[in-house]
This record gives C-alpha cells, structure tokens and sequence, in this order.
C-alpha cells in the first residue's frame, strides 16, 4: 500500500477496510483524529474493519427470515392438528358451536329488545327519580350553612358529654341502685316497719279500720261539737246535741 508523502499520519491513525459501493469493492480509508503526534517510519497503523451496505441489509433480514420460518413452522403444526380435528368429526361440533352461538346472539338480541322496552316504559319514573336527586342535591346546596350548623352544635353536644363527669354519675346512680336493692330486700325479708306493714295483713286491716273509724269520729265532731264541747250555761247543749244525732241517725236509717 504505497500513501501520498504530502499525507501527515499520526499514532492515532486508523485503516479503516470499508466497502465503497452495493457491488462488493473494498477499499482503505485512513482516519486522523490529530496530529498531535506524527507516526514514524516503522510505526503500526492500526486496522478496522466497517460493516458495508450488503453485510447491512443481511444482518437486518436474517431475523425476519428466521421470524418467518418459526411462524411457516408453527402454522403448519397448527393445520395439520386442524386437520385431525376435523376428520375426526370436528367439523360437525364446529358447526353444532355455530349454531349454539347464533342462539346466544338471538337471546341476546331479545334480552336487548326487552330492556329496551323496558326503559321507554319507565323512562317518565327515571326522569322523575332523576329531577328529586337533582332537587334533593340543591336543597343539600341552599341548607349547606344549616347542615354546617347542625352538625356544629353535635359536635358540642358530644364535646359537652365528653367533659361531663359522665363517671362519677354511673357511680352515683350504682350506689342508688345498691340502696334501693338492700331496700327491696329488707321489704321482702320483713325487717322494719314498713315491711310488716306490707306483710302482716292484720296489722293493716288494723290500721285501716282505725283511719276509719277516726275518720268517722272527726265528722261526728264537724256535724255535733256540742257533744263534745259542752259551754252552755245551762248545761243541756249536749243532750240538745245527742237527740239531734239520734234524730238524724234515725233518718238515716
């Protein structure tokens, strides 16, 4: 390889084989990065090799030609198990799976004519269901400030019930309900004066006949104080007393 003497090579030169047209030539091209360091009689180029346009175009179809050859390969695995299939009567449940599926589609269609039906039907309740949402959603909208307000003054409630002494009334009404228990024994068991008054009978009859027999006497006393209270001068008012009470006992009677 003879160079141009004019040529100022350096030690970064490289010989690049490059292929210069389609046909298949080659040719060397020298690369000079710098000349910072100029290469001497003796010295070693170091070579590279570049990938021409065919070794291009052959590295680009050799993956759609394997490509290719996998998918001939997998459809011809794909129609030869077809063919099993349908001579083994594959055919008839293909056609048998075709008919099934042209009912489905029939149901389908019918089902979508009812719904269909369905809702021209109940389109005016659809609307109506629809304008209460849009009219329940505008009354949320215009008491939005009320609803606030409310739910202000529940949170303040439970803020209030949570600072009540929420403990010491449970112990207070615990207590309660323990007295008004040992009361309730006591009243069964018949300890106290209250008790024999609700158990013993003839001690409340006895009581019930004293009320009323002092009820008695004080009306006695209301209708005929003389008989009780004698300031007559003369001294007869309580006989005068005795025979009007007898007078009227005898009316009464």
């Amino acid at each position: 390889m003879s160079i141009d003497k004019n040529v100022v090579l350096s030690t970064t030169t490289q010989a690049c084989i490059v292929s210069p047209d389609i046909l298949g030539g080659k040719a060397i091209s020298l690369i000079v990065p710098d000349i910072n360091t100029p290469i001497h009689k003796g010295d070693t180029v170091h070579g590279t090799q570049e990938i021409g346009i065919g070794e291009s175009i052959s590295g680009m179809i050799e993956p759609v030609k394997n490509k290719t050859e996998n998918v001939l390969v997998s459809l011809n695995k794909v129609l030869g198990e077809l063919q099993i299939v349908l001579g083994n009567g594959g055919s008839q449940q293909l056609a048998s799976g075709l008919e099934d599926l042209s009912v489905t589609m029939k149901n389908l269609s019918q089902v979508s004519a009812s719904l269909n039906t369905i809702v021209k039907s109940e389109s005016d309740h659809i609307a109506k269901s629809l304008a209460n949402v849009e009219s329940l959603t505008t009354n949320l909208k215009n008491n939005n400030k009320e609803i606030s307000s409310s739910i202000q003054n529940v949170h303040a409630i439970s803020d209030s019930l949570s600072k009540a002494p929420v403990k010491s009334m449970i112990e207070e009404l615990n207590q309660t309900a323990k007295s008004l228990n040992e009361l309730a024994q006591k009243l069964n068991n018949g300890n106290g004066s209250a008790a024999k008054l609700i158990s013993d009978s003839m001690l409340y009859n006895n009581l019930n006949q004293s009320a009323f027999e002092l009820q008695a006497l004080l009306k006695d006393l209301r209708t005929y104080p003389a008989r009780y209270v004698n300031v007559s001068v003369f001294g007869n008012a309580s006989k005068k007393a005795d025979k009007q009470r007898s007078k009227d006992l005898k009316k009464g009677n």
